[in-house]
């Protein structure tokens, strides 16, 4: 039975403190009585007495003495945990004071079982009559603080219960040695290393199938409480060791998919801990020193030692093969009577995506350790995650991380900081890093078997590798965190300026993927393309200025990028129609930004049109030039996989206004929206009318139908500023030559870019 509110709050916890002196003091006198037992008893009994008797009494001595040594440890770690459990049960009961003293002030009356309603005399008489009106919100915040109250009861009673586990287990016996039954040699005063060898000890009944109903819910409960500890997380791993770890890890995933589905949160759940525990475990602390006068930073000694010797031994343990039921493909193993298997490393990262907060040099050594078990310059062997199905979801099964260093690279996109260090091609590490996933890296996971020749009694079998259909997908997110600094489906910012690291993993992606599409059109994987475009979107100004043209008006960090790499950068990217919509819209919204910087006089003062307008106009023709253009040659491509038109233009089509907004940074917040959404959908009706059109008629129509939206851009924002239509018209007015540039500017960049692209 759980404690109770009133239970916490009238407990008397000074009695742990004295039982704690009690356990020591009787730990002491063990150790005084062992001290009398070896000298009076023991020592007696070595002064020249032999034979059987005398061997049989050694043999006893011997049992005692251990006994008495175990039962002073036993004493003295109990007497500790008593302190620890008081401190910690006297902090707790203090957050339940806490929480009731906010509660009062709130203007709660809490009863006497934790139970808040508002204090009626206590409340102005406005208060009373708004809540007489809204009983709901009255119960909800009453329901808000009674749960506030019951959270903080709950933690005291989950202290209560672990230290009364740990506390049981430290009495038993488990030292084998001495007498059964005896005292615990090997009693633990640190409850959380007790419970960590407490949760190995269990994990290894799970992992055998032999634990009890209430063993399994005692190792769910000590890892949901301590899979934030350090101690308790190294000690229950080391316990464990990478082997164990992969292997429960596996148990839990057959249950969870294999077996009752009624359990299947619950062994995720367990999962999730465990994987807790291991981003706990592998953490390592950094701390400064000035050496030479100069602050440097050094690894925590503890840490790094825990940290180098996992890690080593989860190299092996990552490249062995374990039984795991998801992975056999029955069709497969009747003809082929391969044992279904998986890799150390596909079931370690499958564990690793249950969890969060791992340390960014864990993932970076992780995902460079599988790369050295595959890379076969690094001596490693390119088939060795192959199997023989994929897991890409047709079969419920894309849980598994067949693709181990994919899944990693995932696990990276959640910490932009992690994946920009691991991709920085400022350092070799990184260059060679990004040149290997993109040239060299064997995506071909699947195996395909051909079993037309021969027969079932003797099969003539022929293999070959194919990619997987959610192949680059971590690849992709990862690239995408490490370019934009946010993490892919965040909440994308109103503001974004990159670092260093970040602008020089966009620069070298942009470089080498425009110098892959240059030589081989349409090589762009599909399921980066989406990544790569909701990059460019957070560099909106730079493209544009890079499509203008005006490479000498881009800052790079690191190395330039010229405007036909970019030109062939959004052509790799546009073969996915969706991912070409968010680079145009994300155009789109920056020309409206721009254009919404010309002032009054801009349209209708005196002269030549200002420097600036005419930048603003021409920069925005050729950008959305350059894009229709680029559009036109992707609907027209005859290369031999063409895209499909139907599908392109599905993709590009949006379902609901607001799709646009909430996916492209750096929007505006003073944004002409309603114009924003009409020109929008311009550019979809212009894609609709393209239907087995030529590349030239696709042109010609952009030609007359695509100038338009601009045109109207400009028109909204004379009209927010009171121009009168008129001075839009006419040959020397200066709105008349703001989209005389624009005409011009569009329809030069279909040329330049139809050039850069070699049509």
């Amino acid at each position: 039975m759980s404690l109770t509110y009133r239970e916490v709050l009238d407990g008397d916890l000074s009695t742990l403190l004295d039982a704690a002196a009690d356990w020591k003091r009787m730990g002491r006198k063990f150790g005084e009585h062992k001290s009398d037992y070896n000298k009076h008893v023991k020592g007696a009994m070595a002064n020249g007495w032999t034979g059987i008797a005398a061997d049989m009494a050694q043999d006893s001595a011997r049992d005692t003495n251990h006994e008495f040594t175990a039962a002073e440890r036993s004493a003295k770690a109990i007497g500790a945990l008593l302190e620890q459990a008081h401190d910690e049960l006297s902090r707790l009961k203090q957050k339940v004071k806490e929480t009731r003293s906010e509660a009062v002030d709130a203007k709660m009356y809490v009863d006497e079982d934790g139970v808040c309603t508002y204090d009626e005399s206590r409340i102005s008489a406005k208060t009373k009559e708004a809540l007489a009106h809204d009983p709901v919100e009255r119960q909800k915040t009453e329901q808000h603080w009674t749960q506030k109250i019951a959270n903080a009861v709950k933690a005291v009673a989950e202290a209560d219960r672990n230290y009364k586990l740990i506390i049981q287990e430290a009495a038993k016996d488990k030292d084998g040695k001495g007498l059964d039954g005896g005292f615990n040699g090997k009693a633990i005063g640190d409850v959380e290393k007790y419970s960590g060898v407490r949760a190995a000890d269990l994990a290894k009944k799970i992992d055998a199938g032999k634990e009890s109903e209430g063993e399994r819910k005692e190792f769910e409960f000590l890892v949901r409480r301590n899979s934030d500890d350090r101690d308790f997380s190294r000690t229950m791993l080391n316990g464990l060791g990478p082997d164990g770890t992969i292997s429960l890890a596996n148990e839990f995933n057959d249950r969870a998919y294999g077996g009752d589905s009624s359990d299947k949160s619950r062994y995720l759940g367990m999962e999730k801990y465990l994987a807790n525990s291991v981003a706990t475990a592998t953490s390592v602390r950094m701390h400064k020193k000035k050496v030479n006068g100069k602050v440097v930073t050094y690894p925590d000694k503890g840490d790094k030692a825990f940290y180098d010797q996992w890690r080593e031994k989860l190299k092996k343990a990552g490249v062995k093969k374990y039984d795991m039921d998801v992975v056999e493909d029955s069709k497969v193993r009747t003809r082929t009577h391969q044992a279904p298997s998986a890799r150390g490393y596909q079931s370690f990262v499958t564990l690793l995506q249950h969890g969060s907060g791992y340390d960014g040099r864990f993932l970076h050594d992780l995902a460079d350790d599988i790369r050295a078990a595959e890379d076969p310059k690094k001596h490693g062997d390119p088939d060795i995650w192959d199997l023989d199905k994929g897991f890409s979801g047709k079969d419920d099964d894309d849980w598994f991380a067949n693709d181990p260093l994919d899944g990693t690279l995932g696990l990276m996109s959640k910490d932009p900081d992690t994946a920009t260090s691991y991709f920085d091609p400022r350092t070799q590490e990184g260059k060679d890093r990004l040149h290997y996933l993109r040239v060299d890296r064997d995506w071909n996971l699947v195996n395909t078997f051909d079993f037309t020749r021969g027969n079932d009694t003797n099969p003539v079998i022929e293999s070959s590798d194919q990619e997987d259909a959610d192949n680059r997908v971590g690849y992709g997110a990862a690239l995408e965190a490490a370019m934009t600094g946010h993490a892919p489906d965040s909440e994308t910012p109103q503001s974004f300026s990159p670092n260093q690291g970040q602008r020089a993993v966009f620069e070298e992606v942009v470089n080498s993927y425009a110098d892959q599409e240059k030589d081989e059109p349409g090589s762009m994987p599909q399921n980066i393309r989406q990544n790569m475009a909701n990059a460019v979107t957070y560099y909106p100004e730079d493209v544009q200025k890079l499509l203008a043209g005006r490479d000498n008006a881009y800052e790079s960090a690191y190395e330039d990028v010229l405007s036909p790499s970019m030109t062939h950068f959004i052509h790799a990217a546009g073969q996915d129609g969706q991912a070409f919509r968010t680079i145009h819209d994300s155009q789109l919204a920056q020309v409206m930004n721009r254009i919404a910087e010309l002032e009054h006089d801009d349209f209708t003062g005196q002269g030549a049109s200002t420097a600036k307008a005419d930048l603003i106009a021409m920069d925005s023709g050729i950008s959305m030039g350059t894009l229709d253009k680029i559009r036109a040659d992707i609907l027209t491509d005859d290369r031999d996989a063409k895209i499909d038109k139907n599908n392109w233009a599905q993709l590009y089509a949006y379902h609901g206004l607001a799709s646009p907004v909430s996916r492209i940074p750096i929007f505006g917040a003073d944004l002409d929206r309603a114009t924003y959404f009409t020109t929008r959908d311009l550019a979809e009706q212009m894609n609709n009318e393209t239907t087995d059109k030529t590349r030239e008629e696709i042109i010609s129509h952009y030609e007359r139908k695509g100038l338009p939206r601009i045109k109207k851009i400009i028109e909204a924002r004379a009209d927010q500023l009171g121009v009168d239509p008129n001075d839009l018209r006419g040959n020397i007015s200066l709105g008349s030559k703001l989209l005389s540039q624009i005409h011009n500017s569009y329809g030069a960049a279909l040329g330049v870019t139809g050039q850069s692209l070699g049509k």
